[in-house]
């Protein structure tokens, strides 16, 4: 522990190397320090500054700058920048804060541009194959194969993403708060660099642009949160409803609705140092929805076990538990850490509508995450998650739920 975590002057240094087996992306393999200040005279973080260098087989070396300020408890600015040698390039800006001017404001605003190589598309619905499908066609004179549209293929996304949400009380002193939001992207696709893979507009002609997009999507949410913080809560309830669409003409190429809810609940027990995380989620879309604008299976935010996006239709239905176990903590550099242990379980799947749920699709995922909390404003994860397609790892920050 001493090599990877050294008191400064103002905090602290904590020097770690990364493994990521991401799904989408492959392994990839690097080292991160990662500079923590106080604010002075307390034992609250400041600021962080966490450069990286990662290398990945397809992409190649990726430097990496974030940048983390906490003017307050509750409040956090986070800026982002990335370039690799191949493809990828990422520049962004996010700031949230629960009580913006020091009123009874919920503010998140979000800028950025990315382009990810690591994108996967395996066609729509609960069942599609990780390979493609091939059909022998004797008919076909200079073909003999013909291809349907499922099965995995490669593609870059192109975006840039801009987000704007704001909410209040509905009454002062009310757990529920009303919420407006604006959601504008500027998204087009490439053909990417993934080797053995098809290439993207051969596969799936006509299923991604290959010019600019733009899609402007205005929505609202009702939301109730009983939670002590947003970043690390130790109890709590959360819920929240939500109503979107997207016009035609109106800063927009698609005409489409969304809605759904997330229902979370935290409730500690025994001494409080173990704690049981409940969530269920339920997202749906009508209209005429591009498929990256449809609800996802994978990836951190849902199913632990598969990258991002593996399973894709208009609807999606999750649930997910967490064993949170307070293993240790300690005074580093003054700001307590604690270190977790979390065993997790969840099950998943996606649809066309509600009325076509079928249990033979739903997908079991189990696992163990690894967290290291700086309360009340940081938590590093390492999540190792198995499912029916193998195992897959994510390094991130923040809970997933």
């Amino acid at each position: 522990m001493r090599w990877m975590i050294q008191d400064t002057k103002r905090g602290m240094l904590v020097k770690i190397p990364i493994i990521d087996t991401d799904p989408n992306r492959g392994t990839t393999g690097g080292f991160m320090p990662i500079w923590i200040n106080k604010k002075p005279g307390t034992d609250q973080i400041q600021t962080m500054h966490a450069p990286s260098i990662t290398w990945n087989k397809v992409f190649g070396p990726v430097p990496t700058y974030r940048f983390y300020y906490y003017p307050t408890t509750v409040s956090t600015l986070h800026l982002r920048v990335a370039e690799s040698v191949q493809i990828e390039r990422e520049a962004l800006a996010m700031y949230e804060d629960e009580r913006l001017f020091g009123k009874d404001i919920r503010f998140f605003g979000k800028l950025q541009y990315n382009i990810d190589g690591g994108r996967r598309f395996y066609g729509i619905g609960p069942n599609t194959p990780k390979k493609r499908v091939e059909i022998y066609s004797p008919g076909a004179l200079y073909d003999l194969f013909y291809r349907l549209n499922t099965g995995e293929a490669n593609y870059a996304e192109d975006y840039i993403l801009v987000n704007l949400s704001a909410g209040v009380p509905i009454k002062e002193g009310s757990n529920w708060r009303i919420h407006g939001y604006n959601y504008y992207t500027s998204w087009k696709t490439w053909n990417s660099m993934v080797p053995n893979l098809p290439a993207w507009f051969d596969t799936y002609p006509g299923w991604g642009p290959k010019y600019r997009q733009q899609t402007e999507i205005l929505g609202a949410k009702l939301e109730y949160d009983t939670r002590d913080h947003g970043t690390t809560p130790s109890h709590g309830e959360y819920f929240k409803a939500y109503a979107e669409t997207s016009m035609k003409g109106f800063l927009s190429v698609h005409d489409f609705q969304r809605y759904g809810v997330d229902a979370r609940l935290l409730k500690p027990y025994g001494d409080g140092k173990r704690m049981v995380a409940l969530q269920a989620k339920f997202d749906q879309a009508m209209g005429n929805a591009p498929f990256w604008f449809q609800s996802g299976l994978g990836g951190k935010q849902t199913l632990r076990a598969y990258g991002e996006g593996r399973f894709i239709d208009r609807g999606v239905l999750v649930f997910n538990f967490e064993h949170r176990i307070n293993m240790y903590s300690v005074q580093l550099a003054g700001v307590e850490t604690i270190f977790e242990m979390a065993p997790f379980a969840g099950v998943g799947t996606v649809f066309h509508g509600p009325e076509r749920m079928a249990a033979k699709y739903f997908r079991p995922v189990y696992g163990m995450g690894f967290r290291a909390v700086a309360k009340p404003q940081v938590v590093g994860c390492v999540d190792l998650g198995y499912g029916q397609e193998g195992m897959a790892a994510f390094v991130d920050i923040n809970y997933a739920f």
